[in-house]
């Protein structure tokens, strides 16, 4: 599975993968989720929680609870700053009765 991410970072890439700009894209995502979610329960202000909310939290429940080191800690760190992430998988937990 990894051969295969790499492989298809490496299409993008011109067939080099640097980690520090996958961090940078990587940050970049979690910054443009933390907008998109804004002061919203959920994303795109549904009612309930979707796939879209079931996707994100999987990731963001990783990065919040696993330990890091490295240059990966400097980027759970990014997402440990974007309030309304962290807000939005605590709330999925809380749902989930975890």
């Amino acid at each position: 599975m990894r051969s295969a991410a790499e492989a298809e970072l490496a299409k993008t890439r011109g067939g080099v993968v640097l980690a520090d700009e996958v961090y940078a894209d990587a940050d970049a995502a979690w910054r443009a989720l933390e907008e998109i979610l804004g002061d919203d329960e959920w994303f795109f202000d549904a009612a309930q929680p979707g796939m879209v909310d079931a996707a994100v939290f999987a990731y963001a429940h990783l990065v919040l609870h696993l330990q890091w080191e490295g240059r990966a800690e400097a980027a759970a760190t990014v997402v440990r700053t974007c309030k309304g992430l962290v807000e939005h998988e605590r709330r999925v937990r809380e749902l989930c009765g975890w």
